[in-house]
């Protein structure tokens, strides 16, 4: 007993001191006073998953996001559906208006809950967010295949993918810590054996041993696009889950085959920034900087998100901090 009072008084310790000091992210050109997060700088259209992904991102990059995320949950909270999900919102006449549904239930609300307990005080979450907790992990769970162990996108589309179900299993690992720090040892206990579990069914599902891959989806595709198909390939290293490989070499394997054509910035619509901060997390510095370098000229324009620029922030903050500076968020150019 002494032994977990003593390792939770250090994890008390290093929560408080976590964000001290920290440089702050500042979303100005993607939040609006009322707490809303948009998808492109002074946009009209919000997509909670690419909101909570960035200040996730942000957090992870090293960033303070409790200013941006604390306005964010409070926006988001009584959007929340009755059943836990949420939904995409459009500005119409100055009011936000939901204007479709999530693009994939299992993901958002993976990352909504991984969200509430990072954001949360180190004791727990508040009674608001834990009922909101309890309504997504509700529906989150009934996403589950339970013959398969994987996740599904939605009750209307019973398809799982890979990059989801990592996503949901680095979530889970992030709930299991916040609940140990809270000190609620069988509730992180069982959280961190679902962790267990999905690795385990992610790898029977999705690894394709004579390919020496994964497959991106329980739906046969033949595409072989650098979204998703080579993305997803990372994105079980992003979520740091060890198996089949190592995080650190399955970036290594991921760099030799991908990376030089990925950091022209030429593959794809978007810069991926995630593919950035995984390099760096690995400690692959150079190649980090090199795509801030050359993603700088893309920030704000049409092929820039609010995730980008997450990522964008935190790198800079790391590797070349008179990168960034406030006024630059707030001047950022808008041209395309």
């Amino acid at each position: 007993m002494r032994a977990w009072l003593v390792l939770l008084s250090m994890l008390v310790t290093l929560a408080g001191s976590a964000h001290a000091g920290r440089e702050a992210f500042f979303p100005h050109l993607y939040q609006d006073t009322d707490g809303a997060i948009t998808v492109y700088a002074q946009g009209d259209f919000v997509d909670p998953y690419f909101a909570t992904k960035a200040l996730l991102a942000a957090d992870a990059a090293g960033l303070d996001v409790h200013a941006a995320a604390g306005a964010w949950i409070g926006w988001l909270l009584p959007r929340q559906l009755p059943d836990g999900r949420f939904e995409r919102y459009c500005r119409i006449d100055s009011e936000w208006t939901a204007c479709r549904e999530a693009d994939a239930d299992d993901a958002m609300l993976a990352l909504w809950l991984e969200l509430l307990h990072t954001m949360a005080p180190w004791h727990g979450l508040p009674p608001e967010w834990e009922a909101s907790r309890a309504r997504a992990e509700q529906h989150l769970a009934g996403l589950r295949d339970e013959r398969l162990g994987v996740y599904v996108i939605s009750h209307s589309d019973p398809v799982a993918l890979l990059m989801d179900n990592t996503e949901i299993y680095g979530a889970l690992r992030v709930v299991a810590r916040r609940l140990m720090l809270a000190g609620q040892w069988n509730a992180s206990r069982r959280v961190s054996a679902r962790a267990d579990d999905l690795e385990r069914a992610i790898v029977g599902v999705f690894w394709d041993d004579a390919a020496g891959g994964f497959r991106i989806s329980t739906q046969l595709s033949e595409t072989n696009e650098f979204y998703p198909d080579v993305v997803a390939q990372l994105y079980p290293a992003m979520s740091g889950m060890p198996a089949p490989t190592a995080p650190a070499e399955a970036w290594r394997q991921w760099r030799e085959r991908h990376a030089s054509s990925w950091v022209t910035l030429e593959v794809d619509e978007f810069p991926w920034g995630l593919v950035a901060l995984t390099a760096y997390r690995h400690g692959d510095a150079d190649i980090a900087q090199e795509w801030l370098g050359r993603a700088e000229p893309l920030r704000n324009t049409p092929r820039w998100n609010i995730l980008e620029e997450a990522v964008f922030q935190g790198l800079a903050y790391r590797i070349d901090p008179p990168v960034i500076s406030e006024t630059e968020f707030s001047a950022g150019s808008l041209d395309a």
